[in-house]
């Protein structure tokens, strides 16, 4: 009986340890590894992973009562460096939007009378600059759990092109571009570049949540509305 009990006692201090390691090695999984089974942004259906650097991509972006438009994507000046000191890598990179319509003296009379115009002073939907993590679909610019640091550079136009309808009204064209630095931890996979264009004026409480880090990518409106005009890469 004796001998019993202790192999009974063995037992019972075997599978307790058992279930401590268990816990430990479950509590001390590294970030990356916690979420990787995830993969948050290749569930996102319709996003297209064709963002390559130096190829111009077409895409479509809402102007105001005229409706969708023929614009360009390019990824353009990326170039990610070798770990430095601190095993830091640095991506740099430049987006360019390019407008591949030229507007009607129709269309230019019916933007200049669009509601959009008069309530919200825009003519246009938006075009997005991306960098969500792949694992969870946060923005890692704001996101609290973000391992990378950003510098995102101006919006800057260029080849700005003004047209005129019967009565003088006016709208502008122009190529659109944004320099990003963004820099991240060697052994850090889940970084993202996304590049779209809306589908509707404006934003929904959604998008401004997700550019603050506070909701992923597939709850917001430009995803909902507008994926099919948005191109995606993974940074490695």
């Amino acid at each position: 009986m004796k001998q019993a009990a202790v192999i009974q006692a063995h037992r019972r201090r075997t599978w307790f340890l058992s279930i401590l390691v268990l816990l430990l090695i479950t509590c001390f999984i590294p970030p990356r590894q916690a979420y990787a089974a995830k993969n948050y942004m290749k569930k996102m259906r319709g996003l297209h992973w064709d963002l390559k650097k130096g190829r111009p991509i077409r895409t479509k972006l809402f102007i105001a009562d005229v409706g969708l438009k023929d614009y360009s994507i390019c990824l353009t000046r990326y170039k990610v460096s070798k770990p430095d000191r601190n095993g830091m890598k640095t991506l740099t990179y430049t987006m360019r939007y390019t407008p591949e319509w030229i507007p009607t003296k129709e269309e230019v009379s019916i933007i200049a009378n669009s509601d959009a115009l008069y309530y919200y002073d825009l003519t246009e939907g938006y075009v997005y600059n991306l960098q969500p993590d792949f694992y969870t679909g946060y923005d890692l610019e704001l996101w609290k759990k973000s391992p990378v640091k950003m510098r995102l550079g101006e919006w800057r136009e260029s080849n700005i092109q003004y047209y005129y309808d019967d009565d003088w009204n006016s709208y502008y064209t122009c190529t659109l571009t944004q320099t990003n630095t963004i820099k991240f931890p060697k052994n850090y996979k889940g970084l993202c570049i996304v590049a779209g264009t809306s589908h509707y004026i404006g934003e929904y409480n959604s998008d401004t949540a997700y550019l603050r880090g506070k909701r992923p990518f597939g709850s917001t409106g430009f995803y909902k509305k507008s994926v099919s005009s948005f191109h995606a890469m993974r940074v490695k």
